[in-house]
């Protein structure tokens, strides 16, 4: 997608304008340049026709008429000062204006004017489904986290989170390891890699699909942010699947903007006294999510996209005869369930070094693998 220069910079330059006047915020933008699509044509109309717009007051529409030639300057130099940052880190920037701009995006409440992006948007991507949850996921979400994103990047469905630490994390590197697109939205200005340890991470989603933001370049990751880019996650999924996360933690935030945009909403169950399983288990209680088990739940529900030949299922059969009697006691221990290496060895009754000598060689069999914190599972 080319974007002709001198176009962006006249959008970028009326829809700034509009960001600097007070009272204006995202929702009543969309609805000005729903009708006005230049600031040539919002100038010429009077502050009546421009107060008969739902929701804009006729102090603000005088304001706009006011205020807005001289605020055309200030955001002609805004405009351009940062199309060259964008340039330089080869990125992109769309207004609400622009032919490349998110669908999605266009069809929630309060829009973001503008946007800034790294890498592309293909139409595959319309068939998509955010995986969002807690920075502090227990074994069993990591677990889950990769089987879900796996199975859906496998089908073809776009895997969309927010790059935070813990589940995004692990949806984003799932699907890039399944040869899969990945899309993340997030809470800084392009140009800032957060977290810092997800720096190849964001080069190799750059390469594989897309980094977006609304936020301008140098804009740092606070916490304000976050919540705000929530309801981006949600508007650019087709659906929305929550793994792991306390009542009160930011992906509950994307499951009520999911709520509110009539996305599909799935969510995983966990133990009833896990504060990380809190969340989901209130959206299915609640009837707000659908309880989803496997995978299959949900490319089933979403019908079109489901097809079981799409599937590379990666469990395989283990010939026990092949294994010593040690190998076998610890891969029966494992059978259902990742288990810490103190567990192992309580379990098979072995020395907890001649566990790590067994798991090592079940290891380079490719039966089992290692999970962080000395955990172990079966390689499926």
């Amino acid at each position: 997608m080319k974007i002709k220069k001198n176009e962006i910079i006249e959008e970028l330059i009326y829809i700034k304008s509009l960001q600097k006047i007070d009272g204006l915020g995202s929702s009543k933008i969309k609805k000005l340049v729903n009708r006005y699509d230049t600031y040539e044509k919002l100038l010429s109309s009077s502050y009546i026709e421009i107060a008969s717009i739902e929701g804009i007051s006729e102090n603000i529409a005088r304001r706009i008429l006011k205020s807005f030639p001289s605020l055309i300057k200030e955001a002609r130099l805004d405009a351009q000062n940062e199309i060259e940052k964008i340039n330089k880190i080869k990125g992109k920037v769309a207004t609400i204006l622009s032919e490349n701009y998110p669908k999605n995006f266009k069809l929630i409440y309060d829009p973001p004017p503008i946007i800034y992006m790294l890498g592309n948007l293909l139409e595959s991507d319309m068939a998509s489904i955010a995986i969002v949850g807690t920075r502090n996921p227990t074994q069993y979400g990591k677990i889950q986290a990769e089987i879900f994103a796996r199975e859906l990047s496998q089908a073809k469905l776009t895997i969309i989170s927010g790059l935070a630490r813990g589940i995004d994390t692990i949806s984003h590197k799932t699907a890039l390891v399944n040869n899969s697109r990945t899309i993340a939205i997030t809470g800084c200005g392009i140009d800032i890699i957060y977290p810092k340890e997800n720096k190849e991470l964001y080069h190799q989603i750059v390469e594989n699909g897309a980094i977006i933001t609304e936020f301008e370049p140098g804009t740092t990751p606070d916490a304000y942010n976050f919540p705000k880019r929530n309801r981006l996650i949600s508007a650019l999924s087709q659906a929305v699947l929550i793994i792991e996360t306390s009542i009160g933690g930011g992906a509950m935030h994307t499951a009520n903007y999911a709520i509110d945009q009539q996305k599909k909403l799935y969510a995983l169950p966990g133990p009833v006294n896990s504060s990380k399983s809190s969340g989901p288990n209130y959206l299915i209680k609640r009837n707000y999510a659908r309880l989803v088990s496997e995978p299959k739940d949900i490319l089933k529900d979403l019908k079109i996209f489901y097809s079981e030949k799409n599937i590379v299922r990666k469990e395989k059969q283990i010939d026990k005869n092949s294994l010593n009697i040690f190998e076998q006691k610890i891969v029966e221990a494992l059978e259902n369930e990742s288990l810490h290496i103190d567990k192992i060895a309580e379990k098979t009754q072995l020395q907890i070094s001649d566990c790590l000598a067994h798991l090592l060689s079940l290891e380079f069999k490719g039966i089992i693998k290692q999970l962080p914190g000395k955990f172990f599972c079966i390689e499926k």
